[in-house]
């Protein structure tokens, strides 16, 4: 038997092993900092149209706030599907949102959009949540804090 060529094909395997996990590695680092970097982006854009659309029934920030809503949404679920990205966020404890809190997190949004898009639509709801603030920049920033958000 000759084990120059066995060795060979044993480094051979190992070295395609190796270099497997590298890219599979550097994939997942590029989607993680391509998901920070939206995160980052879009989330300083929903606060000030949140405090904008809170403060100063500002309507026209709902379709922004959507929008980046749907970016964050995006991005996040790609995300989620890759198995290494999946397994590390579950195990840090400093990340608030899970993969697993994903669709609760994604109805909540829902819900609180379209209660705000109601407010917008009718200008009699949107005179009477100002007179007894029940569209209050607290209640619009409430989700983040119920997810551990920071914004």
């Amino acid at each position: 038997m000759n084990k120059r060529g066995l060795w060979g094909k044993i480094l051979l395997g190992i070295l395609i092993v190796v270099f497997l996990l590298l890219a599979i590695i550097g994939v997942s680092a590029y989607q993680a900092a391509q998901v920070i970097s939206v995160l980052k982006e879009e989330g300083a854009k929903t606060q000030t149209n949140i405090r904008l659309l809170a403060e100063q029934k500002d309507c026209s920030k709902l379709n922004e706030i959507e929008i980046s809503v749907d970016k964050i949404e995006k991005e996040t679920t790609s995300a989620c599907k890759n198995p290494v990205i999946k397994i590390s966020i579950g195990s840090i404890k400093d990340i608030p949102i899970k993969c697993e809190t994903l669709p609760e997190l994604k109805a909540d949004v829902k819900n609180v959009l379209s209660k705000a898009r109601s407010y917008c639509e009718d200008v009699g709801k949107i005179n009477e949540s100002i007179m007894n603030g029940s569209l209050n920049e607290e209640e619009l920033l409430a989700l983040a804090e119920k997810y551990g958000i920071k914004i």
